[in-house]
């Protein structure tokens, strides 16, 4: 896969405001394919009538049966345990793009879990402490001039970086890449 454009599947676990406004700005740059939301039905209701998910269902193996990118969102609240079902469950070579506020647990669930076929890359929006994780409307400007961080886990997921990098250039958002270690020391410094 060269570009997210080719991406046929996108898996939405969780629907917040930045994984919304995600898919409409990656729908506004071309990506064409099917979205499934994995939510419980008042927000698959919501993401379904503002036009967000295709397809959706409460169940996580529906929504990554032949998924290529695996969208985590930040408002999941037992994100490690997501982690580990999504990485038990995902396809070979599936790239999760993970959104929760702390990023360095990841190193310990892809070693539990023993997946080295699946890619990561997570993304925290810098001025994320606004964002709401009530699903009311979308903007496909929304990432114009808006700083996120990409933390690619390991050198395996560069070419993930790569192309989410590029996917969110063209959105309108300024790329900064760091580790997920230096990324929580970062907001430990200002939290």
């Amino acid at each position: 896969m060269e570009s997210l454009r080719e991406v046929k599947k996108i898996c939405l676990v969780g629907v917040d405001e930045v994984v919304a406004n995600l898919v409409v700005a990656l729908r506004r740059t071309g990506f064409r394919g099917r979205t499934h939301a994995v939510t419980n039905s008042a927000q698959l209701k919501r993401a379904w009538g503002i036009g967000v998910a295709n397809d959706g269902s409460e169940r996580l193996e529906e929504g990554l049966e032949d998924a290529q990118l695996i969208v985590m969102s930040f408002s999941l609240e037992d994100s490690s345990e997501r982690l580990a079902s999504i990485l038990e469950n995902a396809d070979p070579g599936a790239i999760i793009v993970d959104l929760s506020h702390t990023k360095a647990y990841v190193a310990r669930i892809f070693e539990e879990v023993g997946r080295e076929d699946v890619r990561y890359v997570g993304i925290r929006l810098v001025d994320s402490l606004e964002i709401s994780d009530v699903l009311t409307r979308t903007d496909p400007f929304f990432f114009d001039s808006k700083a996120l961080i990409l933390t690619p886990r390991e050198k395996g997921d560069l070419d993930a970086y790569a192309l989410l990098s590029e996917a969110l250039e063209s959105i309108g958002a300024q790329v900064i890449a760091l580790s997920p270690m230096a990324h929580d020391q970062l907001l430990a410094n200002y939290v």
